[in-house]
């Protein structure tokens, strides 16, 4: 079976027919804002049971590594199912006109088997590969550099998040912060060198792709790559620097006065 929606049979193409969603169905962005969503539930729940406070600064850091979970459990589906995201992409390529992306992945119906099976997710990387082919080529800087946080950065991800509550329990502010330093700094890194050889190569006309696609596809969902690592680094920086007897007060953790959203 053909899962990108095309096949072949002796020679001649043919698409397949879509199965009709089951009442159970839902659309896949319901199924990864239930993902960051119970992660991000899960770090702030605990912030609250030991400290009895939200802040400002562990919550956006929380989605954010949350976000980041995700992202890195998608980017060992663009390493582990790499021959498959380019067998999608062919198709779209034949499919489709030039400049058209087709139905966003995230609006796709899906039952709760289909997305715990990896293989589902292959679609994010066969539709981005519409404006950015580097993510059905191996051998591109793009598919490299995202394996590469996929790998690096997912249980460095988790850790800062259960580290910003449990505090000097699970580990010293300066290792802590230091872990972060380094995870953040890749990340952004990585995501500012990506976008400069997305522009300098000019990536958007393999495909044709309109300013709003890129605007959207591209510039939107990388900007968050580079705001929430600095965000993330300013943290990271004061938990190595701080001379704060309780340097983790800056996530409200024992100190009234940072408590306050």
């Amino acid at each position: 079976r053909d899962t990108a929606g095309g096949g072949r049979g002796r020679g001649v193409a043919r698409r397949a027919r879509p199965r009709e969603p089951a009442e159970a169905d839902m659309l896949a962005i319901a199924y990864v804002a239930a993902f960051v969503g119970a992660l991000t539930g899960a770090f702030v729940a605990l912030h609250w049971s030991l400290h009895g406070t939200v802040n400002a600064l562990h919550f956006s850091i929380a989605v954010f590594l949350a976000v980041n979970t995700l992202i890195c459990l998608w980017e060992m589906v663009l390493f582990f199912h790499a021959a498959e995201i380019k067998r999608r992409f062919e198709g779209k390529l034949k499919r489709l006109d030039r400049g058209q992306v087709g139905k966003i992945f995230l609006f796709q119906h899906a039952s709760l088997a289909e997305v715990l099976k990896p293989v589902f997710w292959t679609e994010v990387w066969a539709t981005y590969s519409l404006v950015d082919v580097s993510y059905s080529d191996t051998g591109s800087f793009g598919w490299s550099i995202d394996i590469g946080n996929g790998f690096s950065t997912l249980i460095p991800s988790v850790l800062f998040g259960l580290g910003m509550s449990l505090g000097p329990s699970l580990l010293p502010p300066r290792v802590l912060g230091l872990v972060g330093m380094l995870s953040f700094y890749q990340e952004m890194y990585g995501t500012i060198i990506y976008f400069t050889q997305y522009v300098v190569n000019r990536r958007w006309e393999r495909h044709g792709n309109s300013w709003g696609q890129i605007i959207v596809l591209v510039g939107c969902s990388n900007l968050l790559w580079v705001v929430m690592p600095l965000v993330g680094m300013y943290a990271s920086g004061h938990l190595i620097l701080s001379d704060d007897p309780n340097p983790f007060a800056i996530f409200g953790n024992g100190t009234p006065d940072h408590a306050k959203i």
